[in-house]
């Protein structure tokens, strides 16, 4: 395990170790050693492979993030874009400041004349405090079903770990512990923010959750309500446009009456009415028609 090396308040903290020399370049001991540095502050990486009692030695940097690797100082030479933001000397690359993308490993190779060869490695970990997180909860499940809680934040760094509040309470890792939580049966993941729990009545609440990486102030997400039912929600009525046509009644039977509009806006439109005799047509038939 790295040696913790206490720093004062403010400065990188470091932790060192040695390597096996079958690590990377044949015949060549290797060192790593952790740095931690604040966002936005200037950062200073050490090559503690160079050997001033070396005939010309040649020096390389590297950079490492994930799969990508990049050459960032060679043949004497700093590349872009680092040459506005470092200055360069044979023991040390100076960052004027660092962002968060400056996270990962880089790598001081020196090759001296002959067999002569060294490499050192420092993994910087640029501290970004974390942002509120988003507490992902269903608003309501069936009790006996399996619920699953999630906290996202992807600012922090180095990652933030995560806790869970139901009510205003801390939710502990193992709720027989507390009084409050004994009659749950969740699981609770502090470095993924995943809170899974088959179920029960007493699960309904409000929840949050918190994020906390030691930089910073802790962040808390907004709260969200669960209930736990006991049924699954029914589906409500369906409203629909009806008619007397639509019924099957023959057209023009009876007139046609409103009624509320359907799920898609239609209704039926004002029906027309038949105009009223004139009182000069008498529909009873005349003597001279008898």
């Amino acid at each position: 395990r790295p040696l913790r090396l206490p720093a004062p308040r403010g400065r990188p903290r470091v932790s060192q170790r040695l390597l096996p020399p079958a690590v990377s370049l044949v015949g060549a001991q290797v060192t790593s050693e952790t740095r931690e540095v604040p966002e936005h502050q200037p950062a200073d990486i050490p090559c503690a492979a160079f050997r001033s009692g070396w005939s010309s030695p040649r020096i390389e940097w590297k950079f490492q993030k994930g799969s990508s690797l990049v050459l960032f100082y060679y043949g004497g030479e700093l590349t872009e874009p680092y040459k506005n933001r470092v200055q360069f000397s044979p023991t040390t690359i100076r960052f004027s400041t660092v962002t968060r993308a400056d996270t990962g490993k880089y790598i001081c190779e020196v090759v001296g004349d002959g067999s002569q060869i060294a490499k050192s490695e420092v993994n910087l970990i640029v501290q970004v405090p974390p942002s509120k997180p988003l507490a992902h909860v269903p608003a309501s499940a069936t009790i006996g079903s399996r619920a699953v809680l999630r906290c996202a934040e992807t600012d922090g760094s180095p990652p933030p770990t995560f806790r869970w509040y139901r009510d205003g309470a801390l939710m502990p890792a193992d709720p027989k512990t507390s009084p409050t939580f004994r009659n749950s049966s969740y699981t609770l993941d502090p470095a993924t923010g995943e809170l899974v729990s088959p179920l029960s009545g007493f699960d309904t609440g409000d929840y949050s959750c918190e994020a906390t990486n030691n930089v910073g102030s802790p962040q808390k997400s907004d709260v969200v309500r669960m209930e736990a039912s006991k049924e699954p929600p029914a589906p409500g009525p369906i409203p629909v446009s009806v008619s007397e046509t639509d019924l099957g009644a023959p057209a023009g039977l009876f007139p046609r009456r409103d009624v509320a509009a359907g799920p898609r806006g239609c209704w039926d439109p004002a029906p027309s009415q038949d105009p009223a005799p004139s009182p000069s047509q008498d529909p009873s038939p005349s003597p001279s028609q008898i």
